[in-house]
């Protein structure tokens, strides 16, 4: 036999083994690496995934949207945090704006953000009226759930406050007045489902007294109203309400629920006055539209994750009497979970639930 014919020889053999091996072999993937990597769809979901985060790309402009008007408790957190991002130079200045969508409690936000779906320059400062307003209102098909949970920062405390001159010293003082003149009292506060108008519900349905409750979207709308006299009571988060204590203006006369607040540490909380109910802290955080990508969701984690680590916020949770609460989207959707179910409990209670 010559060289050609023996090359060619060799040549057909080489051909024949190797497809004797792939036909042995199957053609399947192995479910699993030798090493335990994931194989097969798992495999193939997580690389999409790593490969949906690389080529995402940070939008240069981000909107940031609150259901209150300016000088609530979402609008004054949303810029207090989006100026901390700034000094910690972890976003451009003027980068993220805050948009204010007032009306219907959340209903007009949380209803703009479902509609943006899809969208990664957009997120929302959301707090537990996201959640109650869609068990508490016909019509209202949506909450914090069908959006896009990304974190939550801060638990927040609720306090009740009277002007600085009021007669009603203590909480019992202004229940004692409010059952001596049942439906007289006036209480101000956001929409009728926001964490406000819960807690004076409760402390109605505990003692049997009667109020009224002024509804404003602005919080400056809200102090106005008290500070002239059209209200006897406000409830708001320690932050909001500091300002006006240290101008001597308000003056705190309850903590909602069992645990005290540092700065205002002689403030009794309702359970240490005798009001027996349990009360869902106030959740503060951030989400996005719904089928907002794994990418963006990453990225403002990771810029949220950065803001807590600094001084800037150390500084600002004490000063601000609120609990750091940094829980990450996994965490955070769990939370929210359980948040809604004490809800349903407290709104049964109240009589308050749609169906």
């Amino acid at each position: 036999m010559d060289v050609k014919s023996l090359n060619r020889s060799l040549a057909v053999l080489l051909l024949a083994l190797g497809l004797l091996a792939a036909a042995c072999g199957g053609g399947e993937p192995a479910a699993e690496g030798g090493d335990g990597e994931p194989g097969g769809a798992e495999q193939e979901e997580q690389e999409e995934a790593e490969e949906e985060e690389e080529a995402f790309e940070p939008p240069d402009q981000v909107t940031v949207v609150v259901h209150t008007g300016p000088g609530g408790g979402g609008d004054i957190l949303a810029r207090e945090i989006v100026a901390m991002l700034e000094q910690e130079e972890l976003i451009s200045p003027g980068a993220w704006t805050v948009e204010n969508r007032e009306g219907g409690g959340s209903a007009v936000a949380v209803n703009y953000m479902r509609e943006q779906a899809g969208r990664d320059d957009l997120i929302a400062s959301s707090t537990n009226v996201w959640l109650v307003n869609e068990l508490t209102t016909e019509g209202v098909d949506v909450g914090t759930l069908d959006l896009t949970p990304i974190v939550s920062v801060i638990d927040d405390n609720m306090m009740a406050a009277v002007v600085t001159d009021s007669p009603h010293e203590t909480m019992e003082d202004f229940v004692d007045a409010a059952l001596a003149a049942p439906g007289e009292l006036i209480q101000v506060g956001g929409s009728l489902t926001a964490t406000d108008a819960l807690a004076g519900e409760l402390i109605q349905d505990e003692v049997g007294a009667e109020w009224q409750f002024l509804s404003f979207a602005s919080g400056g709308d809200r102090k106005t109203a008290l500070l002239r006299g059209d209200a006897d009571l406000f409830m708001t988060e320690p932050l909001d309400l500091s300002e006006n204590v240290e101008a001597g203006e308000m003056r705190p006369i309850a903590v909602i629920g069992d645990e005290p607040v540092d700065l205002f540490p002689d403030v009794p909380t309702t359970n240490e006055i005798g009001y027996d109910f349990t009360y869902p802290v106030q959740t503060r955080g951030f989400v996005g539209p719904p089928e907002m990508s794994e990418g963006a969701v990453q990225h403002y984690t990771d810029i949220f994750q950065q803001l807590v680590e600094s001084p800037t916020w150390d500084d600002f949770i004490e000063r601000s009497a609120a609990t750091a609460a940094f829980r990450p989207a996994d965490e955070f959707t769990e939370y929210l979970q359980t948040q809604e179910e004490q809800h349903v409990e407290l709104l049964g209670r109240l009589d308050m639930l749609v169906e």
